[in-house]
């Protein structure tokens, strides 16, 4: 990240970034040394969806029981992410905000570890990418998905309802995107053509297979203008979620 950032405004450095690393973390880490605004977007390449997942033995089976159960919960409900100021992190506190209720945080080292803690039953309920371990799980029947946090259904869990059906999530609409940064000095002829040739590759069907037998799923082309108000409202919307619960970057 800082290395893109830090580079020559040539276009010789270009960064795969998501907004894990471009924005939550400067929210979440006081040492982070890196801010949004350091880099500039030349092209969305896809998204990732994320739900809602329970370990497999809490007594329910959609969000909407999981509403009634956690406002019930005589304590709190314990979730896991991979870190304080994390997207996964935010969004289970901004569902338990939704809810009413009240959870113990469990930052993880990365998503493995607490996948493994959700399958075995160690905590109670996580946010989560919906890819390959995580889609495994739930096939397996070792933890149960309850939502997806889109405004409609994914062609890879089509059964899986969107949150925002539930009251009180109507507006739970989040992804882990992919995108291509370059330094933010980095001349405007030098993005354009750093765009034109990422669209060009997401235009070849096995580059597309690619990137979608991962888990994600191609993102629409944008103008470089649309990419600047769309990278621009995701810094504020997450300043924003962060304020909204309080967070203290530690």
């Amino acid at each position: 990240m800082l290395k893109a950032a830090n580079a020559a405004p040539d276009g010789y450095t270009v960064l795969a970034g998501s907004p894990l690393e471009l924005i939550y973390t400067p929210l979440g880490v006081a040492a982070a040394k890196n801010k949004p605004d350091d880099v500039k977007m030349a092209a969305l390449v896809g998204h990732t969806p994320i739900g809602i997942a329970v370990r497999k033995d809490l007594p329910v089976n959609t969000l909407d029981e999981f509403v009634a159960f956690a406002k019930k919960a005589d304590k709190p409900l314990s979730f896991g992410s991979t870190g304080v100021g994390s997207l996964y992190h935010l969004m289970a506190e901004k569902a338990l905000q939704n809810v009413g209720a009240k959870g113990l945080h469990a930052p993880y080292n990365g998503l493995a570890p607490y996948l493994k803690d959700l399958m075995g039953g160690t905590i109670d309920f996580a946010v989560v990418p919906l890819i390959g371990p995580v889609l495994g799980a739930a096939e397996k029947g070792n933890i149960k998905l309850l939502a997806v946090a889109s405004a409609q259904s994914i062609p890879t869990l089509p059964k899986l309802p969107p949150a925002k059906n539930t009251k009180g999530f109507e507006d739970y609409q989040f992804s882990i995107w992919i995108g291509v940064q370059v330094a933010a000095k980095t001349p405007d002829a030098q993005i354009a053509a750093i765009h034109k040739a990422v669209y060009t590759a997401l235009g070849n069907p096995e580059t597309r297979k690619t990137i979608e037998t991962a888990g994600s799923v191609i993102a629409e082309p944008m103008t470089l203008a649309q990419l600047d108000a769309f990278y621009k409202k995701e810094i504020v919307s997450g300043a924003a979620m962060a304020k909204s619960i309080n967070l203290q970057a530690q």
